[in-house]
């Protein structure tokens, strides 16, 4: 629905800016590879989802 009034109001639709994800709180070097992964696949599903 968001989308149908933004095309109302404005016309198109000419950017989309993906700004979704979770993050640690751990420095890089120190992160564990396990928690790395499920951060990785959450921020990239979630931008993969939201473009879609």
């Amino acid at each position: 629905m968001l989308v149908e009034v933004a095309i109302a109001e404005f016309g198109s639709i000419d950017v989309l800016f993906n700004n979704a994800g979770i993050s640690g709180v751990v420095t890089l070097h120190e992160i564990d590879p396990d928690v790395w992964d499920v951060l990785m696949s959450y921020d990239v599903m979630c931008i993969f989802l939201h473009s879609k």
